[in-house]
């Protein structure tokens, strides 16, 4: 994560895919996007790393807790 990255939750990550928030959660769920779980029921996901999958390159996994 960059000093300039934004966090955002499901309807901000929608419009910024420019998806339905169904399609977000149908493609989380199936884990073909990068999202992240701070803690239990709390989902975020990295527009830099948003950017990259847009961009078909490869997202760094995430660490291990």
């Amino acid at each position: 994560m960059n000093n300039h990255d934004e966090w955002m939750n499901y309807k901000e990550a929608a419009a910024f895919l420019k998806i339905s928030l169904s399609s977000l959660y149908a493609k989380k769920s199936k884990g073909q996007v990068p999202y992240h779980e701070p803690r239990p029921q709390m989902i975020r996901f990295l527009k830099s790393e948003l950017v990259m999958w847009l961009t078909g390159e490869t997202v760094p996994k995430k660490e291990q807790a």
